[in-house]
């Protein structure tokens, strides 16, 4: 049994050769050094703003960062209400590693609402499925001004007869 050291990288790098050296067999045989064909893939990674409650619309944006993928490469998105409807979306990470999308969320139920997201970038990575939750009201409030209710008084008013 042996061990393994891995150096950190930085969030731009998808992937490290692997080496195998320093090692010897039980009965104290070194081994030679090798470099692997493959190279070993680092989960990239998937992030999302933040996304506040939200009041009297039915597109919602929601953003995010990702680390390890490459421009052009697609984030999936799935939002879910509490009663199990869905809609789907997809977003395209730019090169600085955002990605925004409008989600349609008219089809949903007012309330929580969950969104996942995950991707697999070009190494054939995947990412770890990731989620949010915000509360969902689809109808806008009605504020009716305070010089409503003291004109309103004023106006005359007919009965039924």
């Amino acid at each position: 049994m042996g061990t393994a050291e891995v150096a950190s990288v930085a969030d731009s790098v998808k992937s490290v050769a692997l080496t195998l050296q320093g090692f010897e067999d039980a009965a104290g045989n070194t081994g030679v050094e090798y470099t692997l064909d493959n190279a070993l893939a680092i989960t990239p990674t998937i992030a999302f703003e933040t996304i506040n409650d939200v009041t009297g619309l039915t597109k919602v944006t929601i953003n995010g960062t990702t680390t390890r993928f490459e421009e052009w490469d697609s984030i999936a998105l799935k939002a879910i209400d509490t009663d199990s409807l869905k809609v789907l979306g997809s977003a395209t990470v730019l090169a600085d590693g955002t990605w925004t999308v409008d989600l349609d969320l008219s089809t949903l139920k007012d309330g929580d609402i969950t969104v996942y997201a995950n991707g697999t970038n070009s190494l054939s990575a995947p990412a770890d499925e990731v989620s949010t939750t915000f509360n969902y009201s689809s109808t806008t409030a009605l504020v009716v001004p305070n010089y409503w209710e003291s004109d309103s008084a004023e106006l005359p008013s007919q009965k039924a007869a």
